[in-house]
């Protein structure tokens, strides 16, 4: 604790207190002490007594205006504290809403969809500290829930997807630049997208390269997860059944490109989940690398004193009025 001034300059003024002192000092030699409780005549000077009864009130009154002056200073009581300070994160979680996310190629017979929706309602829960916005995409994109603080309306958002509300399509390239502009008024350092989609990027204008550079250039890194599971099979034929695992081979390639492309681009993560089980272990390994700063910062508290020293000054200023209204006076 240190005690200080926020005018210190204004102390000055107290030199001009000895000042006052001598300009206002009694001529001692003419003082003439009498009493105040009879009508007696004037005694004779004891000029001792009549140097202190004179003095006492002079002093009391100096001290007095020595504290004003200290109130117009300024003073405080400054307190050091030791805080520990919880940087959070904000993010945006981007969620496909392809018609291609109903394929039933999860355990259970569930659909991606499903798949998709369960796992992000658990990472949020996991994540109520973090401020976080909700975006879906398809052939478009959309901001379903703004950044906010509230998990259980990201929760209610989440669970409120599904595909056919937007144009079929799979926009990476929007997605990503809806997110990044949801995460540029939020004032916290760390930033990030977690893109989850079983499609590869087929919008035209920009590409998800240059959103990915766009989100790059404003401090915002991407964890992509593409999610599709083990192929089935069709029925017609070891031919189409070649043929389905070509094409199927060719979309998981373009996939990892797209997005190994622009998690490398934003220093983020590219992820795969093949199951359910794969895709909350990979939340997981996000929950781990998305981790919030803890930092012990000191604090300074300050507390204003200047009603003491006023106070002071009023109890001075009645003491030089009680001593000069006490039974004995001295007329100079």
């Amino acid at each position: 604790m240190n005690f200080e001034f926020l005018r210190g300059e204004l102390l000055l003024m107290v030199a001009l207190l000895p000042i006052w002192w001598f300009a206002t000092r009694p001529n001692w030699r003419s003082g003439v002490l009498f009493p105040r409780s009879a009508p007696a005549p004037m005694l004779r000077s004891r000029r001792g007594k009549t140097i202190v009864l004179a003095a006492v009130p002079r002093l009391l009154r100096g001290a007095a205006q020595a504290s004003l002056i200290f109130v117009l200073a300024g003073p405080i009581l400054v307190y050091q504290i030791d805080a520990v300070e919880r940087e959070e994160l904000a993010m945006v979680l981007a969620v496909d809403l392809s018609s291609s996310m109903l394929a039933q190629d999860m355990e259970e017979g569930k659909t991606r969809m499903e798949v998709a929706r369960e796992t992000a309602v658990r990472f949020i829960r996991g994540r109520a500290t973090d401020r976080v916005g909700l975006v879906a995409f398809a052939g478009e994109a959309l901001t379903r829930v703004p950044p906010t603080d509230d998990s259980e309306v990201i929760v209610a958002g989440i669970e409120s997807l599904d595909t056919g509300l937007l144009q079929d399509g799979t926009d990476i390239a929007g997605a990503i630049v809806t997110s990044t502009r949801r995460l540029l008024t939020e004032p916290h350092e760390s930033k990030l997208i977690i893109l989850l989609t079983d499609g590869a990027h087929n919008a035209q204008g920009i590409t998800p390269r240059q959103a990915a550079e766009a989100a790059t250039a404003n401090g915002v890194k991407i964890y992509a997860i593409s999610i599709l599971g083990a192929p089935i099979a069709p029925d017609s034929g070891a031919a189409a059944s070649e043929v389905a695992r070509a094409q199927r081979a060719r979309l998981e390639q373009e996939i990892e490109t797209v997005l190994t492309q622009v998690a490398r681009i934003s220093e983020g993560r590219y992820f795969h989940a093949a199951n359910q089980v794969a895709l909350d272990s990979i939340y997981g390994e996000i929950d781990e690398l998305a981790t919030t700063s803890v930092a012990l910062l000191e604090q300074t508290e300050t507390v204003p004193v200047h009603g003491w020293f006023l106070f002071l000054a009023v109890l001075l200023i009645c003491a030089e009025a009680s001593v000069k209204g006490s039974r004995y006076g001295v007329v100079p």
